[in-house]
């Protein structure tokens, strides 16, 4: 499931096994690359034993968010002068990808980044990474469960992305109090507790904003892109005369465009994606706006704490950082296709951002509680 390539002149790595990451060619003068097993997709670095090697474990490969996660890192690890592996499950499937860290942890990297979803299935697979790289281990994307021996987590606040989403759809679309009609939730992954708290949001800002308006029940739009436009476009037929419909997953942006093509829906859309499809969609006005991950900020930090916390032989800041959203309209949209045009595009357009947070990172950093109590 590889349906985008992000940058025409550069192919995500996570897109085909085998293809070696060049991050730090000049650093380590070789590199080559390792498949982390037959149901995954892996990319790796070899690189002297004097050099630190860090290990980046995603939650599913090919989606435009994971190589915005890859890119973000690699940018960190070429600033550092680090190696960065990137390994992610080819769907999601949690067994595969604690395989996939314990190949890590068997190759000895020196730190990992982990995206723990669902997070109780991970208490264990943490805890041990923990152990063997002496703490050098942070989780992205998902907060490590109470508890967990991993005390740094990079990532949003779930809840208020969700109303951020309907938020902003609300008020691009001009709809207001007195709108009737349906308003359809998608949630790809009926067991992510993070996606839970982002429906919560959206049905929160929901019910305050459109309060005449019939909220249904969030619906299982499914991980797979195929089978995700699929159930986006049986539940838009089941409901001709909806008002609004917010998706919570990349994949639900480019599928809520299609299904409302197809069949002739006048719906407004909010999305939270910047696939190609969805930002042309702004541009032209058939969705109303998308909030975004920054999730290129997201990979940069996890790699930069990793890489800086070995390097002065210390452990990564405790606590959850948040790397923020993007909201794109009609107003900016122009500025994110060109963000999007090239690898160069991207890092420039982050580069405030990153610089931003990394000036005072210690007054960034909130408690994990805050983040595991969201």
């Amino acid at each position: 499931m590889f349906p985008v390539n992000r940058f025409g002149r550069r192919r995500s790595a996570l897109l085909t096994t085998g293809v070696a990451l060049t991050l730090v060619l000049a650093a380590c003068g070789s590199s080559d690359s390792s498949s982390a097993g037959a149901s995954g997709e892996q990319v790796s670095n070899a690189a002297g034993d004097a050099q630190v090697h860090l290990g980046m474990e995603l939650l599913v490969a090919g989606l435009p968010f994971t190589a915005e996660l890859q890119a973000g890192g690699e940018a960190a690890a070429k600033e550092t002068g680090v190696v960065l592996d990137v390994s992610a499950p080819s769907t999601f499937d949690p067994p595969t990808a604690i395989s996939q860290v314990n190949n890590f942890l068997s190759s000895g990297v020196d730190g990992l980044a982990i995206a723990p979803e669902p997070a109780p299935l991970w208490t264990r697979a943490l805890t041990d990474a923990v152990t063997k790289t002496n703490g050098n281990t942070v989780a992205l994307q998902t907060p490590p469960a109470a508890g967990t021996a991993v005390k740094t987590y990079v990532g949003v606040d779930a809840t208020e992305l969700g109303r951020q989403i309907a938020e902003e759809a609300i008020k691009s679309a001009k709809l207001g109090p007195d709108t009737t009609g349906e308003v359809i939730i998608g949630k790809c992954t009926t067991q992510s507790t993070p996606l839970t708290q982002t429906t919560g949001g959206m049905a929160e800002a929901v019910k305050e904003a459109l309060p005449n308006a019939t909220l249904l029940d969030p619906f299982d739009s499914n991980s797979v892109p195929a089978q995700n436009f699929a159930a986006w476009e049986q539940e838009m037929r089941a409901h001709p005369d909806a008002v609004l419909v917010l998706g919570s997953c990349d994949q639900d942006g480019e599928s809520m465009v299609k299904a409302k093509q197809v069949t002739g829906g006048k719906w407004a859309i909010g999305a939270t994606a910047t696939t190609p499809g969805v930002l042309t969609a702004i541009a032209d006005g058939t969705v109303a706006s998308s909030v975004a991950q920054n999730w290129y900020v997201e990979g940069y930090t996890v790699t930069r704490l990793l890489a800086e916390g070995l390097k002065n032989n210390t452990t990564p800041v405790e606590g959850w950082i948040n790397p923020g959203t993007t909201v794109i309209t009609k107003a900016n949209v122009a500025e994110i296709v060109a963000r999007d045009a090239s690898p160069e595009g991207q890092a420039a357009f982050y580069k405030p951002l990153i610089t931003k947070l990394w000036a005072d990172l210690d007054a960034a950093t909130k408690p994990l509680a805050d983040a595991q109590n969201d």
